[in-house]
Parts: C-alpha cells; structure tokens; sequence
C-alpha cells in the first residue's frame, strides 16, 4: 500500500526463487481496504488469507487455515489466534485475540467467493480501522460464519508509542461512526 521502501518486493523476489507462483503488485498508498480489495482481485486460489507487515505467522499458520476450513465447511471465514510479545503499557501498540470475536484481519482468511458476496472490504475506510470489522459484519449479517482457530498463530509487533502517538491515533475512532452507520444492529 504505497510504502516509502520495497523491501516487500525485495522480500517477495527471494521467495520467488523457491516459489513460483507468488505475484508481487504495489499500488499508491490508498489504504489497507483498497490493498486488500487489490488482493482480492488478482488472487486464483479459492481461499485468500490476509496477514499484516508488522506480523509474524507461526510455520504452521497457512496449514491450520487450511484445516479450519475444512472441519468447518459453512464458515465463510476464520481468524486465527494473535499474540504480542512485550510489555503492554497505556503507549504501547499491540494486538490480541485470543478467543475468536475480534475479526482483525492481520490474521483472517476468507472464501473468496463468500467475501466477494460479502462486498469486498469498503474502501471508504482509509486507515487500518474497522475496515475488517466491517467486512466481518457484512458477512454475519448475510447468514455466514467465522470460525476461530487457536492453532493459526500469528505474532503481532510490539511498538512502544507516545502520548501523543496514541492521542494523534485517536482520530481513527471516526471510522466508527461509519462502523455503526453501515451495521447499526450490531
């Protein structure tokens, strides 16, 4: 999504020599929605999982997905488990989802078909705010479900903040009010 580096391409152009079929596509910056949606479209395999820069996936991460869905045959998506190594403090920056609930889709795949039914992930959304809550909404307000897999683990950064980082971050709460403008049953 329009990074000041390449070092995803760098990155993607070292797992090319081991596997052939990775696309690598870069847009100008426009938010995680529309690089999702970027994603979405160019992707053949049925089943597209989603995995944030700042994330580690365990080895057995694409594999457990995989299972989930396959014990699971109606889920339209699954969210795996997401820790973060640290000290969590009132400045720091982290992820968790233990127990499923949380839709983050730093670790989440979907059906691609079911998501496309879904309605995408709404680009109105510009920065990594409730952009995957609301494409999780659209799912269960159409009938689907997500399942949660406690053995797709992802690691989230830890990233020591600031007041004022945090405060500046308070202004994507805004995304919100779109949130529950768009889903206001849940």
């Amino acid at each position: 999504d329009g990074s000041d580096t390449d070092e995803a391409g760098l990155t993607v152009k070292d797992f090319s020599k081991r596997f052939k079929n990775i696309k690598y596509f870069r847009q100008k910056k426009s938010g995680p929605a529309t690089a999702r949606n970027l994603g979405l479209r160019v992707s053949s395999a049925p089943i597209v999982a989603f995995i944030d820069d700042d994330c580690t996936a365990s080895s057995k991460w694409i594999k457990s997905l995989i299972a989930a869905f396959s014990r699971n045959k109606g889920a339209w998506a699954v969210e795996g488990k997401t820790v973060t190594k640290g000290p969590i403090g009132p400045f720091s920056h982290y992820i968790i989802n233990n127990n499923g609930g949380m839709f983050m889709t730093c670790n989440m795949a979907f059906r691609k078909k079911r998501l496309l039914e879904a309605g995408r992930f709404d680009e109105r959304f510009k920065h990594a705010n409730r952009e995957d809550a609301d494409v999780a909404f659209s799912i269960l307000e159409k009938g689907g479900k997500i399942s949660f897999c406690k053995s797709a683990v992802v690691c989230h950064a830890y990233l020591r903040s600031s007041f004022f980082r945090e405060l500046r971050k308070k202004t994507y709460y805004m995304w919100d009010i779109l949130l529950a403008k768009k889903h206001s049953k849940l």
